[in-house]
């Protein structure tokens, strides 16, 4: 003890900022830092059984007269040192959670929590650059937040389990309502047109230019018009069939009987102006134009079939 008395004067001798006090069982020493790593630097080949960072041995500035205290020698010849140590604040990093943080300090998690005030909520939480306070010691072993935490995600299981529960019956019920909409409804007659004529078809519709003609994968010709446009028989015939609803796709429909094998179709109307096995003249108004069924826009599908297979009829 004389020793580092002696170097503990040598090294501050002179300094006006330094104080020793001396009891029975410390000597207590108050200097800047960088005396204080100097002096260890120097005492350091005097006592090597001392593995302190000199950075973290702070004796200046002490706050009570409990820290920074060297003690005095025990009878085996070893020492005790207390070094005045203090929480310290730590940015969260990328991939931490909160127990690989208490894991990184040797903590329990329940001290991090306890410290920082977490509620269970905010466990799960924690991004790059969030602070927390890590305790110098550990102030509790609790597993209350675990027990707390596997309870939200018992909660937060049964909701998500509820809401997809919710989203399956809206889309049930959405479907439900399409394939209502999708119903058809179809009006036939057995009997044929008893009549035949060997005359061409007209134009049906005034309209404002053709969207689309008679192709593979499209078997009629899609004349563009307003909604409630008047709709004329190609020819003369007989009214087999009337749809309604979604009718295939066709949404309300006539077709028309020619006679020797010849049909024509008229697609997506809003109205009819005839009736189910009507006779009918060409030119005669039938139905009015639309946009039901599967139409993109209102428009008239025009169709024309000899023998079943769809034709030109132009």
């Amino acid at each position: 003890m004389v020793a580092i008395f002696v170097i503990i004067s040598n090294l501050f001798f002179g300094k006006t900022d330094l104080t020793l006090a001396v009891n029975e069982d410390y000597f207590y020493l108050t200097v800047d830092p960088v005396q204080a790593a100097e002096f260890l630097r120097t005492t350091e080949k005097y006592t090597p059984f001392l593995e302190e960072n000199p950075d973290e041995f702070e004796f200046a500035a002490l706050v009570n007269q409990s820290d920074g205290f060297v003690s005095k020698e025990l009878g085996d010849n070893s020492a005790i040192t207390e070094i005045s140590k203090k929480d310290f604040e730590y940015a969260v990093q990328g991939g931490d959670t909160i127990t690989t943080i208490a894991a990184k300090f040797n903590l329990h998690v329940a001290s991090l929590i306890e410290k920082n005030n977490l509620d269970v909520n905010s466990l799960e939480k924690l991004q790059p650059g969030d602070k927390l306070i890590i305790p110098v010691e550990d102030t509790s072993d609790s597993i209350d937040w675990l027990v707390k935490l596997n309870e939200k995600k018992e909660v937060d299981r049964q909701l998500a389990i509820k809401q997809e529960q919710e989203r399956q019956k809206k889309l049930a019920k959405q479907r439900g309502k399409i394939a209502s909409s999708k119903r058809s409804v179809v009006y036939r007659d057995s009997s044929g047109y008893d009549g035949y004529t060997d005359g061409g078809f007209i134009i049906p519709i005034s309209h404002n230019g053709i969207t689309r003609g008679v192709s593979r994968g499209h078997a009629g010709i899609d004349y563009r018009a307003d909604i409630g446009t008047s709709v004329k028989a190609a020819a003369d015939g007989k009214i087999i069939s009337l749809t309604e609803a979604w009718g295939g796709g066709f949404g309300m429909s006539i077709l028309v009987d020619h006679g020797g094998g010849r049909t024509t179709r008229y697609a997506h109307l809003s109205g009819f102006r005839i009736g189910l096995g009507d006779y009918v003249s060409q030119g005669q108004v039938i139905g009015v134009s639309g946009n039901t069924g599967w139409s993109t826009g209102p428009h008239l599908h025009f169709e024309t079939r000899i023998g079943g297979r769809a034709v030109n009829p132009f």
